[in-house]
């Protein structure tokens, strides 16, 4: 699985590492509690390949600044033998997070449209809205995050 955050606090460049636990679970959480008009969630970025994430920073760079941009992998068995010794095939995710540096870094690239072309490929761009499952909420009501 692989993360990349752009790390542009502090002037820094943009770093990749990898996370091998990286999920789309991990990707909100890792999301929880940041400001969510800030982040967009761009949709469609299989046919980017694995460098999406990085083609996804360059693209959203011209509109503000870019703090990290996430995209877990799609993981799938191709049999049930493969999948029984726990052997997967990995693929790039079609769904990334976009945390722009603030609400207004964001709102700049929903600017661009809610369909905006990276490289040849047609993506979805929309902001990110957590919605919190019903059976999270209990009785205390609706929780943001």
């Amino acid at each position: 699985a692989s993360l990349f955050t752009s790390g542009m606090r502090s002037r820094q460049r943009p770093v990749s590492s990898v996370g091998s636990s990286l999920t789309m679970a991990s990707c909100l959480q890792m999301l929880e509690g940041e400001d969510q008009n800030s982040i967009l969630i761009i949709r469609g970025v299989r046919k980017l390949g694995f460098g999406s994430a990085k083609l996804l920073s360059d693209h959203f760079s011209s509109k503000g600044r870019v703090v990290r941009v996430l995209v877990a992998p799609s993981v799938k068995a191709d049999t049930a033998e493969v999948a029984a010794r726990q052997v997967c095939r990995q693929r790039p995710g079609n769904i990334a997070f976009v945390q722009m540096r603030n609400a207004m870094d964001a709102q700049s690239a929903l600017q661009g449209g809610n369909r905006q072309r990276i490289q040849d490929l047609v993506v979805s761009v929309e902001p990110f809205v957590h919605v919190t499952p019903p059976e999270a909420l209990g009785s205390s009501g609706p929780r943001t995050l």
